[in-house]
């Protein structure tokens, strides 16, 4: 794909033991739970059960993932082939 857009991803949360509301309360993200903890987001995952899933345009469905195994000179950088993004020990 030569026309690269804006990608919009999932976002995945980490309800940890710390956090309480500051992510949503004082950096007012929308689109996250009302109630209970959010220690983390990963606004852009690859990481194992955690990769995003497109939300827009002509990738809407398909995960990052699959993206970067696709297109990984475009989404990376030239030479980037790694199990998973980011993995800076796959650069050569």
């Amino acid at each position: 794909m030569n026309q690269w857009y804006p990608i919009k991803l999932t976002v995945h949360l980490r309800a940890y033991t710390f956090g309480e509301r500051l992510i949503p309360e004082m950096l007012h993200k929308k689109g996250l739970p009302a109630t209970g903890r959010v220690a983390e987001t990963w606004e852009i995952s690859d990481y194992r059960d955690t990769t995003g899933t497109v939300t827009n345009g002509a990738f809407s469905g398909r995960t990052l993932h699959e993206l970067v195994t696709q297109y990984p000179d475009a989404l990376v950088g030239a030479g980037w082939r790694g199990p998973a993004l980011p993995d800076a020990g796959e650069v050569s």
